[in-house]
C-alpha cells in the first residue's frame, strides 16, 4: 500500500515539473541568450537577433531602495532546479523496481530528520551568479565585476574532471504540438533518457587585443572555426600560473564521452559574464551522422552540470528540439 502511495507521489511530482523541464520556449535555462557571446553589452534586447522565447525575463528588473542603496532584483531561473529535481525523481534507485524498499525505509524511520551539515561555500558561486546577472545590458553586472569566485577568470579549475549523468528527450510529436500552443502536450508526452559519461579538460587562453570572447566561429560549433586546434593557441595560462591583472582570459573546454549511441567529442567554452558553459557534442560513428548537439548550462553546487541540449539543424532564430541534461562529478576513484 505504501509502495503504491510512494509511486503515486513520484508520478505527481514528475507531472507537475514537466512544463518547467521540457517547455524550453517558455522557461529559459540561461540568464541571457546563447547568441550573446561577450557580455555585458549596452544594446537593448531588440538590437540583436535572438529567438523571441529567449527574451523572457530579460530586463524584468525591480529596483528596491534598501538602507540607502538601490538593489536591482530579478527572479532566478526556475528551469535549472526543476531539471535537477526531475532527474532525481527518475533515478534508478527510486523507479527501478525498488519502490518496496523505499516504502519500507520511510515506514521504519521513526527518528526526526536532522538537518544536513553542508558547507555553504559549495553554493557561493551560484549565489554570486544569481546576484550579478540580473541584466546583460548593464555594464556593472557579471561575475568578473564581483571579483569572485575565481578572480578575473570565473569557474577556473572547476569544470575539469569526469562527470556522469543522463540526458532526456520528449516525445517529438508531443513536443511539436506543445510548441504550437497545445498546453496538454506539455504533460502528456512520453519521456525517455539515456546515460552518458564526460571527461572534460580546461584550457585558459589569454585574449589578445582585438580578440573577442566567445570566438568567431558558428555557435553550433562552440564558437570555433572549422580548422581550430588547441595547439594553435599561443597564450595558454598554465595550471597554477597567476593571471595578469589587466589581461582578459577565456576558458576553453575539450573532452570526450560516451553513451549508448557511441563515443563522442566535446568542445566549447565558458561565458565569463554568467559562467554559462556551452559545448558542442559530436558523435564519432558514421562521420557524425548520429548527430551534432549543442549543450548549454551551468555548474551548480560545484559538482553538477545542469542545462539543456539542443538540435543543430534548426536555426537559432527558431525554437529547436530541446531536452534537459544533468551530470554529476565523479569521484577520482571512479574516473581513474
Amino acid at each position: 500500500m505504501l509502495a503504491r502511495d510512494v509511486k503515486l507521489t513520484l508520478d505527481t511530482h514528475r507531472f507537475v515539473l514537466k512544463p518547467y523541464v521540457f517547455a524550453a520556449h517558455r522557461y529559459n535555462v540561461t540568464h541571457a541568450p546563447i547568441i550573446l557571446r561577450n557580455l555585458p553589452r549596452a544594446a537593448a534586447p531588440g538590437d540583436y537577433a535572438a529567438p523571441a522565447h529567449e527574451y523572457h525575463g530579460i530586463g524584468m528588473i525591480e529596483r528596491v531602495e534598501h538602507l540607502g542603496r538601490t538593489l536591482r532584483l530579478s527572479c532566478p531561473l526556475v528551469a535549472p532546479p526543476a531539471i535537477m529535481l526531475f532527474a532525481r525523481l527518475v533515478e534508478p534507485d527510486i523507479v527501478g523496481g525498488q519502490l518496496d524498499e523505499v516504502a519500507s525505509a520511510v515506514a521504519e524511520s521513526a527518528q526526526p530528520i536532522q538537518p544536513a551539515r553542508r558547507l555553504s561555500r559549495r553554493s557561493d558561486h551560484d549565489f554570486y551568479r544569481l546576484l550579478s546577472t540580473s541584466d546583460p545590458h548593464d555594464p556593472t553586472t557579471g561575475l568578473r565585476q564581483l571579483g569572485r569566485p575565481g578572480g578575473s577568470i570565473p569557474l577556473r579549475g572547476q569544470v575539469e574532471g569526469s562527470f556522469s549523468g543522463r540526458f532526456s528527450f520528449y516525445d517529438f510529436a508531443a513536443y511539436r504540438s506543445m510548441l504550437v500552443g497545445r498546453v496538454a502536450s506539455a504533460y502528456e508526452g512520453a519521456v525517455s533518457d539515456q546515460l552518458q559519461v564526460w571527461r572534460l579538460e580546461e584550457h585558459v587562453v589569454r585574449l589578445e587585443d582585438g580578440k573577442v570572447e566567445g570566438g568567431t566561429g558558428p555557435i553550433f560549433d562552440g564558437g570555433f572555426e572549422p580548422d581550430w586546434k588547441l595547439a594553435n593557441e599561443e597564450r595558454l595560462l598554465l595550471p597554477g600560473e597567476e593571471p595578469e591583472a589587466d589581461a582578459r582570459y577565456e576558458i576553453l573546454i575539450t573532452g570526450r564521452g560516451h553513451s549508448a549511441w557511441g563515443s563522442f567529442c566535446l568542445r566549447g567554452r565558458v561565458r565569463s559574464w554568467d559562467g554559462m558553459i556551452t559545448l558542442r557534442k559530436l558523435y564519432d560513428a558514421d562521420g557524425g551522422q548520429r548527430g551534432q548537439w549543442l549543450y548549454r548550462g551551468y555548474l551548480i553546487g560545484g559538482n553538477k552540470l545542469v542545462g539543456r541540449w539542443r538540435d543543430t539543424f534548426t536555426d537559432l532564430q527558431h525554437v529547436g528540439y530541446e531536452g534537459p541534461f544533468t551530470l554529476t562529478r565523479r569521484a577520482e576513484t571512479e574516473s581513474s
